[in-house]
């Protein structure tokens, strides 16, 4: 059965690190928290560094815990539209 890690909400750097040791341990899918300090680009960031971390193949989504807006949403989706969010293994 797939799992996933969700990573809570902490600085993008933070969240790359548990990505990384979390893959070490064979999870392939990451939950990635977001909203927490409503900075989209924050968000971006947290998505960009997580995917970075984990490599091309790894599952990456992000989840407002919070809530998003409309704008915000469309925000962090175009910017991050590059990185593929819905690859898997």
């Amino acid at each position: 059965m797939p799992l996933y890690h969700s990573i809570t909400c902490v600085a993008p750097e933070e969240m790359a690190r548990i990505a990384r040791e979390v893959q070490a341990q064979g999870i392939a899918q990451f939950q990635v928290k977001l909203g927490a300090d409503d900075d989209w680009q924050a968000d971006v960031a947290r998505l960009r560094l997580v995917r970075e971390a984990v490599g091309d193949g790894p599952l990456v989504y992000g989840d407002w815990n919070c809530g998003a807006t409309r704008l915000e949403a469309t925000r962090v989706g175009r910017a991050v539209a590059h990185l593929d969010m819905s690859r898997s293994s």
